[in-house]
């Protein structure tokens, strides 16, 4: 808590005596005055410490100490406008506290009490009942900017759609959004702009950041405010529930969502969105699955799975990324039944989650001890599967010494050898519309050529799409035959993207060859892997070409006149 004397109308110098709180188990509330009682400060509140199981009702407040709005709004405050300095003053009880900028638009914009974040280092051990206990967590996105209202429209579509119905919506449909969302008796208008918005919404800071977790899920009710917009956490978890069960949140990250005709044309304030590398990001996705999980099992996460899970968040201390999760850990789990050392599992699956060796920050670390202050990426199998082991029943005997830690013993089976590997893609380019994905693209193509064909096995294209995807999808392992159908359409439609984006980015180029380059060299190569398939099966190269002539067309459907006429009968 920051104080700082200051003068009354009368002159007199109004000293803040910031006591210590009576016992471990105190904590202090502010009450929200509705009016200002100084002209020195916009908000008046009144300071009221009490022992937790005695307070009375109250409401806590989640919020991010820097700006809350997402770096593509173009509303985004200045450095240091918008800080973690505290800087702008409250009226304490005619006493000045200073707060962040994000904190004083929260507390002028909600009438409800809120806790104050005041004795946070003496009171870590403590947030978690804070937040258990309160009547309400409100969290406080920030101010609207030019995304919300789009954002809060996609929310009211997908948030009504009921849970249990999800699996009933694929990855291909997608490409029906309309037809699709019909079936549930939801016939708004859905448009690029609206996806845009919600990427914009899930894009704010306060999603990657590593207390909100315990904040939100061991709330009894949580709501989300957004300046003067409130909304149950209900309908945003049950939107991002959506996205996340039928993969839809893939296809609307920038890297797919430039590439679609409405909005190259006119991408509205979306521009500086489109142009960056935003997604749906992994931390919001996690915060979601962990809430569920521990309300469907009734008991809190294994410590292990939280601090592997929630390393998508971002901390200003790398410390936090443990103990922001300790009020979540399931206390009758490992490794609070035994002395707290990482390797008592019998198994080696955390030697999965040691992030490539460049991405390390905390120096002195041995090779085989997860960072997790980075991120991990991609997410080992062991979080995409359910109950992947690569040893199967298989289990591993430590047998190194308890005085050193620094160095690793293991045992393995040679199984087989690799004998050739593709480049991978670049951080957050992983679609086949980024230009700067080709080379990996053409380079798998060119791999997946090689692969002898020996009939009744798996057929190439069979091979390819199941090794690209780890043959899993959706947490089975092995994935379904039944998604080769939506894996082939997928890359049919992102060929046909590829086509129609270059065409309008600079139509003269291929003026006199009519075909786009790069949509060459890529379906060139997809291509070979279809050339083996049987004639009567539904990858066959003639299924290609007809499947990829009616996505042209789909992709040509939105794209204004006169430019439609034009492209469309270039391509005829």
């Amino acid at each position: 808590m920051s104080v700082s004397p200051i003068m009354d109308a009368d002159e007199t110098i109004l000293p803040f005596n910031c006591l210590p709180l009576p016992s471990p188990q105190s904590i202090c509330l502010i009450e929200l005055k509705a009016n200002p009682l100084t002209i020195w400060s916009d908000i008046s509140v009144s300071l009221i410490t009490t022992e937790l199981h005695k307070a009375p009702d109250f409401d806590a407040l989640s919020y991010t100490w820097d700006n809350p709005l997402t770096p593509f709004s173009a509303g985004r405050a200045p450095m240091p406008l918008m800080n973690a300095v505290r800087q702008y003053p409250i009226d304490a009880d005619g006493c000045n506290i200073l707060a962040t900028a994000n904190l004083m638009d929260a507390l002028q914009t909600l009438s409800q009490s809120s806790m104050l974040a005041a004795e946070r280092a003496a009171q870590v051990s403590l947030m978690g009942s804070i937040y258990k206990t309160a009547k309400n967590v409100i969290v406080w996105l920030g101010q609207e900017d030019e995304f919300t209202q789009d954002a809060l429209k996609m929310v009211n579509i997908l948030s009504r759609i009921p849970k249990e119905r999800h699996p009933e919506v694929q990855l291909a449909d997608w490409y029906q959004q309309e037809l699709t969302l019909a079936r549930f008796g939801l016939f708004e208008p859905i448009t690029p702009y609206l996806w845009c918005g919600l990427v914009g919404l899930l894009n704010r800071p306060w999603f990657s950041r590593a207390w909100v977790a315990q904040e939100v899920i061991l709330a009894q009710n949580a709501v989300v405010v957004c300046g003067q917009n409130v909304l149950p956490w209900s309908l945003l978890s049950n939107t991002i529930a959506f996205l996340t069960t039928t993969g839809w949140h893939d296809q609307i990250s920038s890297g797919q969502m430039r590439t679609v005709p409405t909005l190259m044309m006119n991408p509205r304030q979306y521009r500086k969105l489109l142009e960056s590398n935003a997604h749906v990001g992994m931390a919001a996705i996690y915060l979601e699955s962990t809430r569920t999980g521990i309300a469907n099992l009734g008991h809190k996460a294994v410590f292990r799975y939280l601090i592997d899970a929630h390393r998508y968040c971002e901390a200003t201390d790398p410390r936090d990324m443990t103990y922001a999760f300790l009020g979540l850990a399931w206390r009758e789990r490992l490794p609070f039944t035994t002395h707290p050392d990482a390797i008592s599992h019998e198994d080696l699956r955390f030697l999965a989650h040691v992030q490539d060796s460049t991405g390390t920050l905390i120096g002195n670390l041995p090779s085989w001890v997860p960072d997790y202050s980075v991120e991990l990426r991609p997410a080992p199998l062991s979080m995409r599967v359910t109950s992947w082991k690569a040893c199967g029943d298989l289990s591993w005997i430590d047998e190194s010494s308890p005085a050193s830690l620094v160095q690793l013993p293991v045992a393995g089976i040679l199984l087989d050898q690799i004998s050739n590997v593709v480049d991978t893609l670049p951080d957050h380019n992983d679609y086949a519309e980024s230009p700067v994905a080709d080379p990996y693209w053409i380079e798998a193509f060119e791999l997946a050529q090689q692969i002898e064909v020996k009939p009744p096995h798996q057929s190439r294209f069979d091979t390819f799409w199941r090794t690209l995807l780890a043959d899993t999808y959706n947490t089975q392992h092995p994935a379904p035959a039944s998604f080769g159908p939506t894996f082939f359409d997928y890359m049919i439609r992102a060929l046909a993207r590829i086509f129609v984006f270059e065409e309008l980015e600079d139509p003269k180029e291929h003026l006199d060859l009519n075909i786009p380059k790069r949509w060459m060299a890529l379906s060139a190569g997809w291509q070979g892997i279809l050339e083996h398939e049987p004639n009567e099966s539904p990858f066959h190269v003639d299924r290609f070409e007809e499947q990829f002539a009616a996505s042209i067309e789909r992709e040509l459907t939105g794209i204004p006149d006169p430019e439609y006429r034009t492209l469309f009968s270039r391509f005829e």
